[in-house]
């Protein structure tokens, strides 16, 4: 009911405004920034479409069949990873791409530092190990979108710098504020380049294994080695509660000491698992105790080591900012100040 009253509004606005959303000009050429922008578009559409397919496939699978189809991670991961790895490529194309028509001279001039500064990404990463090809795509393609994005920035700040006596720091905060639309923009598309490190190097080398110890006993995941302490029963009047006790190392030096535990709530009857974790910009160490045996001392753990991916989360947050500064009120001196510079711009772009 949600999703059909969503749809329903959503499809009722757009035919409402469809003649405000006609263009007033037809594209000059698929190679421009406004087609970049459009192909965006149309790929978010896509992966939109796809998510919104794969939540009600099983619903509507139930109701035509009378047998409900569940849709998987495999089935979005294929659909949306190569429509994610266009978006992050088209995320470093848009800013730098000239506005109507691009000449094949002016690609070649602007796209030289960014393309080779991403090659060359890959290439060390795979000097380094990375092997896979996913990793090595996102890899390079976000090495090229940083790259852009922090030539926008540099480029912005220094041409401000010219025309004031600001200092850089200075130069590019007012940049940022003059130009919220434009600049929050590059900060979202900072974001999602984060968003994709952390989503990719989680996935591609995430490690799980489950170990079987007795106290005293150590074990190896990646990196860290793991000894198992015991555990120490903290149980009280309203739930029973196992705590396991493990000292964490790393390359032979100690990092902390991690205490999953098993609980089960006397009323109502219900067992939990509570996961301990340690969390790193490099990686994340999470723990499960998976059962005690009957002599109380022999614990199974479950145990994952997912790199990266608090850099999911820092995109998030960085998506965020951007998103702030975006939507942030300015004046309407400014709102006019920033058309015209973007009319500027856009001839200069096509000269």
């Amino acid at each position: 009911g949600f999703l059909g009253a969503v749809l329903a509004v959503s499809l009722g606005l757009l035919f409402a405004r469809l003649n405000d959303l006609r263009p007033s000009h037809r594209l000059d050429s698929v190679v421009s920034r406004e087609s970049a922008f459009l192909f965006n578009n149309l790929i978010l559409l896509g992966i939109a479409f796809a998510t919104f397919w794969g939540t009600v496939f099983p619903v509507l699978s139930e109701w035509v069949r009378g047998v409900k189809i569940t849709v998987g991670p495999p089935f979005f991961n294929k659909v949306n990873a190569p429509l994610g790895i266009m978006l992050l490529f088209l995320m470093g194309v848009g800013p730098i791409v000239a506005w109507r028509r691009a000449t094949v001279a002016k690609l070649t001039a602007t796209f030289a530092v960014p393309v080779g500064f991403g090659l060359a990404t890959g290439l060390a990463a795979f000097a380094l190990g990375m092997r896979s090809l996913s990793a090595l795509v996102v890899t390079s393609l976000a090495a090229f979108v940083l790259q852009t994005l922090f030539h926008e920035f540099h480029r912005g700040a220094r041409a401000r710098m010219t025309m004031t006596s600001e200092g850089y720091l200075g130069a590019l905060g007012n940049l940022i504020a003059k130009n919220r639309r434009r600049y929050g923009g590059y900060i979202i598309h900072l974001g999602v380049v984060f968003m994709f490190i952390g989503v990719t190097m989680s996935s591609v080398y995430r490690v799980e294994e489950i170990h079987t110890v007795k106290p005293g006993e150590s074990f190896t995941v990646s990196d860290f080695t793991l000894e198992y302490r015991g555990v120490t029963d903290l149980s009280d009047a309203h739930v029973a509660r196992l705590a396991a006790d493990l000292a964490v190392s790393r390359d032979g030096k100690p990092v902390g000491a991690l205490s999953p535990e098993k609980r089960f709530y006397r009323r109502p009857e219900q067992p939990a698992t509570e996961v301990d974790y340690r969390s790193t910009l490099a990686e994340d160490l999470y723990v499960i105790l998976g059962s005690v045996a009957d002599d109380g001392v022999t614990a199974t753990f479950q145990v994952y080591v997912n790199p990266l991916v608090a850099w999911l989360w820092i995109g998030g947050l960085v998506l965020i900012l951007g998103t702030g500064i975006c939507v942030f009120p300015g004046s309407r001196r400014s709102a006019s100040r920033v058309r015209e510079t973007a009319k500027v711009r856009g001839s200069e772009d096509v000269a």
